[in-house]
């Protein structure tokens, strides 16, 4: 749910060139939202680390993105494990058996603002409850 706070900050709009839009990344409405395309995805992730602290955990995972598709990570307890990554041509990045046992896939567009990284819904495109990845190096 969106809090009252959020709700507050949707209000806030600037004009630019392409009129009045949202320019707060963080919000709910992302019908304005430019979303990394393919190409600007695998610039931003390979070769880099990323940190982010998952909803409730103490702690930072930390993520590097490989050429050959693998994602390593480091869970706040200084557990290590990996998985792999895809893109799909819209420009949705999947993460495949990151962080835990099981199947597990999670999709998302990505938007970058300086070195935070903001995910959204692949089908709802609203951004998600989420922590934003801080680029690392």
């Amino acid at each position: 749910m969106i809090n009252a706070a959020i709700a507050l900050l949707a209000l806030l709009i600037v004009p630019d060139a392409k009129g009045v839009r949202n320019v707060l990344p963080n919000l709910k409405n992302t019908a304005e939202a430019e979303f990394l395309t393919a190409d600007q995805v695998r610039t931003l992730i390979v070769g880099k680390s990323f940190s982010h602290r998952p909803p409730g955990a103490r702690g930072n995972v930390s993520m590097t993105f490989k050429a050959n598709g693998r994602v390593n990570f480091t869970n706040p307890r200084g557990m290590r494990g990996n998985g792999s990554w895809e893109l799909r041509p819209s420009g949705v990045l999947c993460l495949l058996n990151v962080g835990g046992a099981g199947t597990k896939t999670f999709c998302t567009y990505l938007t970058r603002k300086g070195n935070r990284v903001y995910h959204y819904h692949p089908k709802t495109q609203e951004r998600l409850d989420s922590n934003p990845w801080i680029i690392k190096r």
